[in-house]
């Protein structure tokens, strides 16, 4: 039996096709795999990928430029702390950059190796924040004879200065580390760890055990010093549930698995999940990770990355050089009373949504999903909406009369 729950939502008219969302794809430049992204503001961005994949952008993804980066190293992790200074890691070399990435500088040394015989063939960010960030580095002979090491290290300046970092180590995977002060830092590997002197010694915190550690640095995340948060974690491969650590690991919702991507802007956390062979779906959550809504859905596959600035900016970028913008343009209405004018009815229903009014004009009813695809198209002067042959999900329901228009967001299950 379906049913369907309507939400009032703020009277606004969306700008561009038809829909209240936008999912415009991006012409990169390039058909390597792209395996993140990082945004400092709604104009400048960067994506990094696979054989050295730079690409930038400072006008909001209208142009990707492709920056030269003189290596053939498969990108993995990157940070900006403005739009000259940032480091990027994978496999290979790590750099750094301060000139917005059109120079990049090989990080080798200040892992502090001296062991000739060994290369750096990891390297990748484990925790940053302002003008800090801690990388780690893998060390191993080729061929592998048990000569490896890893180095963590860590700058306060910006990169000016490095100095060796002690992150916990648990079977041999260094954590992730997220700086909730000055002072209190936290680290997720297989276990929880925490720092109340700016990571000079850590103590394991009690009765928290994870599976795997979490997917990378961005997919961790600690809000206050008493330890509330939640850590994406990886179980066999791209495959992750949301965990509350504040409430020992419980999921969150059971029903969504399978979050590939994560990033943070305020209190809010956006989540990417692989939905396929359906294409994937982007949540956000504003009451750290207890519950999760839906923000928008996309039928293409391969993106398993996200980068969200607000609920209506983001990107996701992944394979053979992919990168989809997300974008709500919206402008007020000013007939705001045209919402009260007409009842929508029954809730719940079967079949059918019927529209009560009087002297209104309807000039068009539209279902809409929530990336912008029109679903049908009701006659005008209809008041009985037959929506029995609809799949269950988020929708908009779109009216445009002579008096205003309106959207109801509307779910049928």
């Amino acid at each position: 039996m379906k049913k369907i729950v309507l939400s009032g939502l703020c009277l606004i008219i969306l700008l561009g096709q038809p829909g209240y969302a936008q999912w415009t794809p991006q012409n990169s430049g390039v058909s390597t795999p792209l395996n993140d992204l990082y945004f400092l503001n709604a104009d400048t961005g960067f994506c990094i990928g696979s054989n050295g994949t730079l690409l930038k952008t400072t006008n909001g993804g209208s142009n990707w430029m492709h920056i030269p980066s003189n290596s053939t190293a498969n990108f993995q992790s990157l940070y900006f702390m403005n739009s000259q200074t940032g480091w990027i890691c994978g496999y290979g070399s790590a750099y750094q950059t301060n000139d917005g990435g059109n120079t990049l500088i090989k990080l080798d040394s200040v892992f502090g190796d001296t062991d000739t015989s060994r290369h750096l063939i990891i390297s990748n960010i484990i925790g940053a924040k302002d003008n800090k960030v801690i990388l780690s580095g893998f060390f191993s002979d080729v061929p592998q004879t048990g000569n490896q090491a890893t180095h963590c290290v860590i700058t306060t300046d910006g990169g000016i200065s490095w100095q060796p970092f002690n992150v916990p180590d648990t079977f041999g995977a260094s954590g992730y580390v997220q700086f909730v002060s000055p002072t209190v830092l936290y680290s997720a590997g297989f276990f929880l760890y925490k720092s109340e002197d700016g990571g000079i010694s850590w103590t394991q915190v009690p009765n928290i055990m994870f599976g795997f550690p979490p997917l990378n640095w961005r997919c961790f995340k600690i809000f206050d010093t008493a330890g509330n948060g939640w850590a994406s974690l990886q179980y066999e491969i791209n495959f992750a549930t949301l965990n509350n650590i504040n409430d020992t690991l419980s999921i969150s919702d059971p029903g969504i698995r399978w979050l590939v991507s994560a990033n943070f802007e305020n209190n809010t956390s956006y989540f990417l999940q692989s939905n396929y062979p359906n294409g994937f779906k982007i949540f956000k959550s504003t009451d750290k990770g207890h519950t999760l809504d839906l923000i928008s859905e996309n039928t293409h596959n391969g993106y398993w990355r996200l980068y969200f600035l607000s609920d209506s900016l983001g990107y996701v970028c992944g394979d053979s050089g992919r990168i989809l913008k997300y974008n709500i343009q919206q402008t007020a209405v000013s007939n705001v009373p045209l919402t009260s004018k007409i009842n929508i009815f029954p809730n719940p229903t079967t079949n059918t949504i019927y529209l009560q009014y009087d002297n209104l004009h309807i000039r068009n009813l539209q279902l809409i999903d929530l990336s912008g695809r029109l679903i049908t198209s009701f006659s005008a002067e209809s008041k009985s909406l037959d929506v029995s042959g609809v799949a269950a999900g988020l929708y908009f329901l779109q009216i445009k009369a002579k008096e205003g228009e309106v959207a109801e967001k509307v779910e049928i299950r």
